[in-house]
């Protein structure tokens, strides 16, 4: 079951996953975290952050048996079957094809942001291939 990882801050059952979502790179000020805007016209239309990136992917897997995926998984830790660079002790795969949810359910879990294509029947969600820079603005 996917939950988000305000819900988990929330109910204090903090995890890893939870956790990682406040580690940063750099210094920098980082606004707007994990915002979320849901319209409805027709279809449903969600535009989120790349925080719940992961999230988002985790839910479109639940609802499919198989999904088609394009686009870059990034992890600490090497993913095996799959061919990946590694650079600034980061993995960064570049995937593109058919995965059985289980699998992507997995691969997605362990990963620090997967910023991916997915399609399936009734499923259609897109992202950005990179992650937002932080801001020039002064830590005050």
């Amino acid at each position: 079951m996917v939950i988000f990882f305000i819900k988990k801050i929330w109910k204090k059952e903090i995890d890893s996953s939870a956790h990682k979502q406040f580690v940063k790179f750099s210094k920098g000020v980082f606004e707007n975290k994990a915002v979320m805007n849901v319209r409805r016209n027709g279809k449903i239309k969600i535009s989120a952050t790349y925080e719940l990136a992961n999230d988002l992917i985790l839910l479109a897997s639940s609802l499919v048996p198989k999904i088609n995926i394009s686009g870059i998984i990034l992890t600490k830790n090497a993913i095996p079957g799959l061919e990946g660079k590694e650079k600034s002790g980061l993995f960064n795969y570049n995937i593109n094809q058919e995965m059985d949810s289980k699998k992507l359910y997995e691969i997605v879990e362990n990963s620090h942001y997967a910023l991916l294509d997915c399609s399936g029947e009734g499923i259609d969600l897109k992202m950005k291939k990179k992650l937002p820079r932080p801001s020039s603005k002064s830590i005050e």
